[in-house]
């Protein structure tokens, strides 16, 4: 799971999670930052953070300022946070379920089709 708070290490990760067997990533696209984080105070009291490092992936894509869009896009609405729902937890959580019903479903198709494919061979 990730949105636009992600940054740094978690943004890593997401690229990680993003080119690995689970590929599965809920959410919103990360902020897009990477490195060592700093941060100070400007005038007026504002934090300013920010990153001093470039930042490149294994394979030489940028990637700094370039986020990882999620496989599955959720993202919390009002009315759920005025209800105290995590709509993208659940959404993550409920996923594994849809995988799996879609997965015997489609298994079903191909079974049958493979059945039939067979059954309308001529015999040898």
């Amino acid at each position: 799971m990730t949105d636009g708070r992600a940054i740094s290490y978690a943004k890593s990760m997401t690229r990680i999670v993003e080119h690995s067997a689970m590929r599965l990533i809920v959410g919103e696209a990360p902020a897009g930052t990477n490195g060592n984080i700093n941060q100070f105070r400007v005038s007026g009291g504002a934090g300013l953070v920010l990153t001093g490092m470039h930042a490149m992936n294994q394979d030489d894509f940028k990637h700094q300022g370039v986020g990882v869009q999620p496989t599955v896009h959720t993202q919390p609405t009002s009315e759920g946070i005025a209800k105290g729902k995590d709509q993208v937890l659940d959404k993550a959580l409920h996923l594994p379920h849809q995988l799996v019903a879609k997965c015997a479903v489609t298994n079903d198709i191909l079974a049958s089709k493979v059945t039939k494919e067979i059954n309308e061979e001529p015999n040898q």
